[in-house]
């Protein structure tokens, strides 16, 4: 029915918490102690479930939810994660799976401070689009995931 007629479905429940791993700077206030780990000449916790849509959320076809997160590397790959949990603090907690990931490259001739990430998710009735643009420059990637499965 939803081929013949695509407007017949307008919103669903979400049934996964959908996000991206990130990893931050240390901060002894909010990250456990046994996540610091030392890269690049700084603190940082790894791992870090950024929630762009919660389970049990309901969300509009078509919505877009769209984070910010900073670049740290040259090349970077952002790990696309969903959880039967609401509320996840890490992507490597118990019952999150990686669905897949986007590979986004930074300019070489432009300070990496100055670059930022806009990483979307667009949610479609059956599938996940993910768009990641290098604001600065305006390359994106995109991924496209099956979400009936």
């Amino acid at each position: 029915m939803f081929g013949h007629k695509s407007d017949i479905i307008s919103s669903g429940v979400m049934d996964y918490t959908y996000g991206i791993s990130v990893w931050d700077q240390y901060n002894e206030e909010i990250h456990p102690v046994e996540r610091k780990v030392y890269r690049d000449e700084e603190w940082i916790v790894e791992h870090i479930f950024q929630i762009f849509v919660r389970a049990n959320e309901e969300v509009q076809v078509d919505s877009k939810v769209t984070h910010f997160p900073a670049p740290r590397r040259e090349n970077t790959y952002i790990p696309i994660h969903r959880t039967k949990d609401r509320d996840p603090a890490f992507t490597t907690d118990p019952g999150c799976e990686q669905l897949g990931q986007i590979e986004i490259y930074r300019d070489t001739d432009i300070p990496l401070n100055e670059q930022k990430t806009k990483t979307t998710f667009i949610f479609g009735d059956t599938e996940l689009h993910v768009l990641c643009e290098n604001v600065k420059t305006g390359k994106a990637e995109s991924l496209t995931l099956d979400l009936s499965k």
